[in-house]
């Protein structure tokens, strides 16, 4: 059985004990009062997504890439999970000083620290790339679950499949909200498979198990046909979302990305790259961009992208690669094509 849990009234209520809602605690304490193992997941790492100063609005971010830094309270760090950058956390905003700068929203370590406060007497481990430094931890951890030594697994995709433990009658997706949101026509699709994979880690013995996702659009398509375990009527609704806006898999995409560290320069060649590929192929690609990707700057170097849509790549794409070879680009402004691209980050 899976139960959705509207995040919005959890956080009016002074009972909750978020992140986890008092659906997922009074189940959770059902299965440690019966023995039996539970595994939450939330796909980030990290003991909060960001620090934020609620005096003047100042985020701490990235220096080379272009999204916030997570905070880790294990150690007190911010850390950009893309360049690996790490530095100490503030006790007081850079900008204007506030003592008051704090974290906000949360990942597996919160979930972690959450747990071991509301289950004192139960039995935490967490598996996420932060936990597993030492070698073999992942498969200790993993061995110690299976004999029953851990109540609780929390972890971030790397448990949400291929896992198979009878004694697992309670699966909770803490944020079931992370890959809806993300600027992909394919948001929909991943989040429907990341719920179906990963409440199939509950109830693969002969206990019955339950799923419960905690979301804060509890009606959006992907959580509802996941709850229904519907894939044909998953399917066909996104297939027709799809059909009327002539996405894959409709026409071809490719993906045009270009980076390097001057944005100014970047932006004009793939301008000037444009030119080239309209008077070609104008008649039977569709372009859009160039614009910044969703991910503008990774590793001090700005990134921008170029869609084209077509029905018949193999049409055009013998012409397009030998326009490219032609075309002068600079040592300093790199280019990558992806035909049939899958990730459009």
């Amino acid at each position: 059985m899976v139960h959705v849990v509207d995040m919005r009234y959890e956080l009016l209520s002074k009972k909750s004990s978020l992140p986890l809602s008092r659906m997922l605690v009074e189940k959770m304490r059902q299965r440690l009062e019966k023995g039996e193992q539970t595994i939450l997941f939330i796909n980030r790492r990290g003991y909060s997504s960001s620090m934020i100063c609620p005096e003047c609005g100042f985020v701490c971010e990235c220096d080379h890439c272009s999204i916030t830094l997570t905070y880790h309270r294990s150690d007190e760090t911010l850390k950009c999970h893309l360049c690996a950058l790490v530095r100490a956390a503030p006790v007081a905003c850079p900008a204007c000083r506030s003592p008051k700068i704090r974290w906000r929203g949360f990942g597996t370590q919160r979930v972690e620290e959450t747990l071991q406060k509301v289950f004192p007497g139960a039995k935490v481990e967490r598996i996420d790339t932060d936990s597993m430094s030492k070698k073999n931890r992942f498969r200790e951890i993993l061995g110690e679950f299976r004999t029953g030594k851990i109540d609780v697994l929390v972890g971030t995709q790397m448990i949400a499949k291929g896992l198979d433990f009878p004694n697992v009658t309670l699966v909770g997706l803490v944020d079931a909200d992370l890959s809806l949101h993300i600027p992909d026509f394919r948001a929909n699709e991943r989040t429907f498979q990341l719920l179906v994979q990963v409440a199939g880690r509950a109830g693969r013995g002969d206990l019955s198990g339950e799923v419960v996702v905690q979301t804060f659009t509890p009606h959006a398509d992907p959580i509802q046909y996941a709850r229904r375990d519907d894939f044909d009527g998953f399917s066909e609704n996104e297939l027709e979302s799809r059909r009327n806006f002539a996405y894959p898999p409709y026409r071809h995409l490719i993906h045009h990305l270009f980076h390097g560290r001057n944005p100014e320069k970047v932006s004009f060649f793939a301008e000037q790259w444009v030119k080239v590929v309209e008077k070609e192929f104008g008649d039977v690609l569709e372009i859009r961009g160039p614009v910044p990707a969703p991910l503008e700057k990774v590793k001090d170097k700005y990134r921008f992208q170029i869609w084209y849509f077509c029905g018949n790549v193999s049409r055009i794409i013998g012409r397009f690669q030998q326009l490219r070879l032609e075309f002068p680009w600079p040592n300093d402004v790199v280019q990558v094509v992806d035909v049939d691209a899958v990730n459009l980050s």
